[in-house]
């Protein structure tokens, strides 16, 4: 593989976090046991300051809409413009055909039927595996228990797992009670690819949609998005 990974700032790497609380407390208990009248409770007084603010940057997450299960984790769509993942790539204003002379129609579902103009031949979508889908069983488990029907997902840019630090292009499998159960993430040959794309849709509160077939029980789930065809997706690799 390639394709150049994208890594969160140090500083806010969960890992670091922690590493930090738990080396300030322990240097401030040793100041504190020194036999510095003066610079020794001062200076303790700092480094407990600073161990705090790391625990706030650990903890405050957790109590956000955001959440802290991972970097970027969505907690709903509310004021989400949903866009089918056949239509990523064109513009707010394009409708119908698209400058190839290609008719795009959207079923309702999140799956969006391709088909040229001149002979009415759909385009083959792609059936990607989810990678890292075994970490997100008990939540794909209960995507599936709350849906009735096929499921749909949201693609969300620069996520990342608990205590991972690089960002990566997240699954989020869309529940028929409109909650959000992250799947995993794409390959990353398809995240590099659709990265751009999926950032300049977020900067426009949107995000695309498509759907995804789960397939096998708990505790196997597998789990498989339908995208449109990448031209730098060379191979599909196993979830």
């Amino acid at each position: 593989m390639n394709e150049k990974r994208k890594w969160k700032p140090i500083w806010r790497w969960e890992t670091f976090q922690l590493a930090m609380v738990l080396l300030l407390a322990i240097v401030a208990n040793v100041v504190t046991r020194a036999d510095w009248p003066v610079v020794g409770p001062v200076l303790a007084i700092v480094l407990l300051v600073l161990a705090v603010g790391f625990a706030l940057l650990l903890i405050v997450p957790l109590f956000l809409p955001s959440g802290r299960d991972s970097e970027n984790s969505r907690r709903s769509l509310d004021g989400v413009a949903l866009v089918p993942a056949a239509d990523a790539g064109r513009g707010p204003d394009d409708t119908g055909t698209d400058d190839t002379g290609t008719d795009r129609t959207s079923t309702g579902t999140g799956r969006t039927t391709t088909n040229d103009v001149t002979n009415d031949t759909p385009t083959a979508e792609v059936l990607v595996p989810v990678d890292e889908t075994r970490r997100h069983q008990t939540s794909i488990d209960a995507a599936q228990a709350k849906t009735v029907g096929g499921l749909t997902a949201v693609l969300t840019p620069d996520a990342s797992r608990w205590l991972g630090r690089e960002l990566r292009v997240a699954v989020d499998l869309v529940a028929g009670d409109g909650r959000l159960y992250r799947a995993g993430f794409l390959p990353r040959d398809f995240g590099a690819a659709l990265d751009p794309e999926l950032q300049r849709l977020a900067k426009q509160r949107a995000a695309v949609q498509a759907p995804v077939t789960v397939e096998g029980a708990a505790p196997r789930f597998t789990v498989k998005i339908a995208l449109p065809p990448l031209r730098r997706a060379r191979s599909e690799q196993p979830g």
